[in-house]
Parts: C-alpha cells; sequence; structure tokens
C-alpha cells in the first residue's frame, strides 16, 4: 500500500495477507453409556473439521479460559468427560500461523445398565467335528439383566463391524446357528433400545466342548465254572477277556456302568444301573450288552458306549 504524508512524501509497504484456516462445523460425537463419565476420541472429527486439510493441526480446549492461557487437552484421544453434554473449543493452525476456532458439541446418552460380559454358550460335541447349532438367545435375559426385552431391538452378528453399523447382515435365525470357526466363536449382540437412537455391541462367546472317543471294543470274552463263576482262560481266547477299559483318566472324566443297551439306558437309566460301578474300567460278571457313560467334569459333555459280552464253559 502507499501513503503521502503532509509534506508530500510518498511511502510504500508491501503487504502479505494470509488465509485463515477454512473450517466446517462438525457433527455431535454422541457416545452410550451405563454412566455419566464418559471417555471421548475428540480427533474421530478432524477430517470433518479441517475439510481433509491435513496442513491444519488441531488443539482441543476445555474453556474459553483454557484457550486464552494456551492449556489444551493433552490427549484428545482419551478425553474424560463429566457432564451429559460439554462443549469443546477447536484452535484450528495452518501453517503460516493463521488461527481460527469452531466448536465440537459432546452428547452422552444414559444407556441401561447391561451386562456386556455375559457367560459363554458352551454344547457338547456331536461327532467330534468342532461344530454344532446353538441358541444365540439364551443369553440375552443375563444380558439384559433382567429388562423387559420388548424394549430392546436385538440382532445377532458374526463381525463386529457389521453389529457397529447394525446392518443387515445379521445372522437370520439366531436360535438354531452352527458355529463358522471351529470350537471357539465370538458373536457379537447388537442392542438398541427402542427409545432413544443410541446401541451397545456385547460379546458373546460360544465353545463347542469334545466328548471323549471311548476306547472299549465291540465284544468281549468270560470264562465262566459250571457254577457260573468267573474264572481265569487256560489260553488266551479269540475275543478279549475283561476289564473293559474305557481308556479315559478318571481325573477328568466321571463314570457310570449300565447293564443294558445305550437305547434302554437313554430310556431308562435306574432300570440298568449297575451300583457302584463308577470305574474308568468294569469286570463283569455275566455275559449281556454293557453301557458306559462318561462325562467330562469340566464341560459337563457326556457320551455313552457300549460292547457285548459273551460267556464261555470250559469243556
Amino acid at each position: 500500500y502507499r501513503v503521502m504524508d503532509d509534506f508530500g512524501c510518498e511511502y510504500t509497504q508491501d503487504v502479505c495477507i494470509e488465509v485463515l484456516p477454512d473450517l466446517s462445523t462438525p457433527d455431535p460425537i454422541i457416545e452410550c453409556n451405563d454412566q455419566v463419565t464418559t471417555d471421548y476420541d475428540l480427533t474421530i472429527r478432524e477430517p470433518q473439521i479441517t475439510n481433509n486439510d491435513t496442513s491444519i493441526v488441531l488443539s482441543y480446549f476445555e474453556s474459553q479460559l483454557d484457550l486464552d492461557s494456551n492449556n489444551p487437552i493433552t490427549d484428545p484421544t482419551t478425553y474424560t468427560n463429566n457432564t451429559l453434554t460439554k462443549t469443546i473449543l477447536v484452535l484450528a493452525t495452518r501453517a503460516n500461523l493463521c488461527t481460527s476456532t469452531t466448536k465440537l458439541e459432546l452428547t452422552t446418552v444414559l444407556f441401561p445398565n447391561l451386562n456386556t460380559t455375559p457367560t459363554p454358550i458352551e454344547e457338547c460335541e456331536i461327532d467330534n467335528n468342532g461344530f454344532n447349532h446353538f441358541n444365540l438367545r439364551l443369553r440375552e435375559s443375563e444380558i439384559l439383566n433382567n429388562l423387559n426385552p420388548a424394549d430392546f431391538e436385538i440382532s445377532y452378528y458374526e463381525d463386529e463391524m457389521d453389529a457397529i453399523s447394525g446392518n443387515t447382515n445379521n445372522i437370520a435365525d439366531p436360535t438354531n446357528f452352527e458355529n463358522s470357526i471351529i470350537v471357539t466363536q465370538k458373536i457379537y449382540v447388537h442392542l438398541k433400545p427402542k427409545v432413544i437412537d443410541c446401541s451397545i455391541i456385547v460379546p458373546l462367546t460360544i465353545i463347542v466342548n469334545p466328548v471323549p472317543e471311548i476306547g472299549i471294543l465291540d465284544r468281549y470274552m468270560i470264562c465262566l465254572n459250571k457254577n457260573d463263576q468267573v474264572i481265569n482262560p487256560v489260553t488266551q481266547p479269540f475275543l478279549p477277556i475283561p476289564p473293559i477299559d474305557t481308556q479315559l483318566s478318571t481325573s477328568i472324566y466321571s463314570f457310570q456302568w449300565y447293564k443294558g443297551t445305550i437305547e434302554e439306558v437313554d430310556f431308562a437309566p435306574n432300570n440298568f444301573i449297575i451300583p457302584g460301578a463308577i470305574s474308568a474300567t468294569f469286570s463283569p460278571t455275566s455275559e449281556g450288552t454293557y453301557t458306559v457313560l462318561a462325562t467330562n467334569l469340566a464341560s459337563g459333555c457326556r457320551i455313552p458306549a457300549s460292547t457285548e459280552v459273551v460267556s464261555s464253559y470250559p469243556p
């Protein structure tokens, strides 16, 4: 610009006009929580505020006093807010040190106090391939902490990002879901109260517990004397002799033996139970069909196995 004084002298000065940062007003950040105190990541609105201008540096302040005294929030990625609503001042600085400010609104929506660590759902293996069908809804009451299920929209997802977005890639029939990851899989439960625009994701673990493989043979032979008492054979018979050995550990499994077929035991176990026969092995004293139920002490998974015992008498 040019300036002329009273004596007719003219002065010139070059002036460089710097451009202030061009900012956009960001969308509020809304977080769901079961308590007022909530952690926020303030930086998730940076691309929106700066219009994707990476040359702009943002600083965040709790108040105008903090802004005036240059006291920014130390870690804007984990900002703890202790009120339901809060206005954060955002200072934008360009490389030329020109600055401008905007506001970022925070809102905490109080969410029902749900159980976010439900008990895993466990099923027993059927054919030892690591897969089974689950009713995922078995933990709904536990997750809701006895709140009314009719007050919530609940859907189940295999993928966490799908659950977060609440899209249509949900599990079609959560009452009959076959795990797609062998043995252990994490399912994501999307819960949204019908009266507020907020949702929460609860991880739910499903587990397929293996059943024991019982090592008994199809048939055994016992030698009996004329009084029907078991005697030791003189020579090795063509069939194995007892004891019938499950080849399982009593520290891992419990056992109960029955004299009857698997079908008979399933229908009326008390009619065929052998009292006191609770070892991993069993030595029968008469011919017939014998069944053992082996139960995993940790998982409760149980599997039966049966064998036929035939008798032989000396000539």
